[in-house]
């Protein structure tokens, strides 16, 4: 029996942060990837399916006809729905993509090590198109038997001076019963044998696979072709009498395997505001607090450019936005 009608995928999570990091070869030279880590909210795991609560509810003031008969021969049924109902999410799905949602990939490394980032379409054994998203998920994260499913991903494939785009999509478990009912065998209209039936409310449904940053679900994450400032080694020292006036030095350490064959930029901020933004659960009896780091050059009337030096990347602040070199290894900075 079928009473399918319109069921809907679970609600979209919204991704509350991202956390870059890059390999600093001083303390690991044989280390050569960073990874960014994602973290996204409850939405998904904590919704209750409304389509499943109503159907059991109607179901339960049924006084007549083949909901009737339906709760009567299946006594747990309405049990079942409402357990359904509550933990019908099946998995979460991370899409990725390197070239802004063009393509997707699963991103695996290839017989010489190097990522892979080629566009990893959905296909059957033929090789044939198959329905759904149209691409394989870079990760799954199956949902627990209670419909929690993890609120955090770290993915270890990224390589520095490159940006990705994320799409963490859930899926419901659907909801497909099997029970037992009375069935007309001989097409008389009389039912006339009780036997194993199958009650069937909604097949599993999936979020849509978007590649705008607009949406909650969707996330461009750059990272960073150097170490972060302030990251061992960095060190900060004022020279001059008068620190207002002073100067730091600036050095760009190459996070692992940046591309060479780039442009890059260099931000300078001098100011920075940091508030709480939000509290997720890792995992059961765990929980992180996510910050939100605001910087910004407090001069607005000052402009900062970055000029590749001769000296295998040491780079220094000038005062002409528009100064720009050629490095000696093929990439170059400016900003």
């Amino acid at each position: 029996m079928n009473f399918f009608l319109s069921p809907e995928a679970p609600p979209k999570v919204a991704i509350v942060s991202t956390d870059v990091q890059v390999i600093n070869p001083a303390q690991d030279p044989n280390a050569t990837r960073g990874q960014v880590t994602l973290f996204w909210d409850d939405a998904s795991d904590q919704f209750v399916d409304p389509f499943l609560e109503d159907f059991a509810n109607k179901l339960e003031s049924a006084a007549a006809g083949d909901l009737l008969r339906i709760r009567t021969l299946n006594p747990n049924i309405l049990d079942r729905i409402r357990e359904r109902a509550r933990d019908n999410l099946a998995r979460i799905l991370i899409f990725k993509s390197c070239d802004r949602g063009a393509t997707f990939t699963t991103a695996d490394t290839d017989s010489r090590g190097d990522l892979d980032c080629d566009a990893d379409r959905a296909t059957d054994i033929q090789g044939g198109a198959v329905g759904g998203l149209g691409w394989q998920a870079y990760a799954s994260l199956d949902a627990d038997a209670s419909g929690s499913a993890p609120n955090m991903y770290v993915d270890q494939l990224v390589k520095a001076g490159q940006s990705y785009l994320y799409a963490v999509v859930g899926e419901t478990r659907g909801a497909n019963f099997a029970i037992v009912d009375s069935l007309d065998t001989d097409g008389d209209g009389f039912f006339d044998i009780l036997a194993p039936d199958s009650l069937v409310l909604a097949p599993p449904l999936i979020n849509p696979l978007s590649r705008s940053t607009t949406e909650s679900n969707v996330v461009s994450v750059y990272v960073p072709a150097s170490i972060q400032a302030g990251a061992t080694p960095a060190t900060a020292s004022f020279v001059g009498p008068d620190p207002a006036g002073s100067t730091v030095p600036f050095e760009v350490i190459t996070a692992g395997e940046a591309a060479v064959e780039a442009r890059y930029f260099a931000h300078f901020a001098n100011e920075f505001q940091i508030a709480r933004r939000d509290t997720v659960i890792v995992e059961a009896d765990t929980t992180a607090s996510l910050w939100e780091v605001t910087a910004r050059d407090s001069r607005a009337s000052d402009r900062w450019c970055v000029t590749a030096g001769d000296d295998g990347g040491r780079l220094g602040c000038v005062s002409n936005p528009e100064s720009e070199r050629r490095h000696p290894d093929g990439w170059r900075t400016d900003g």
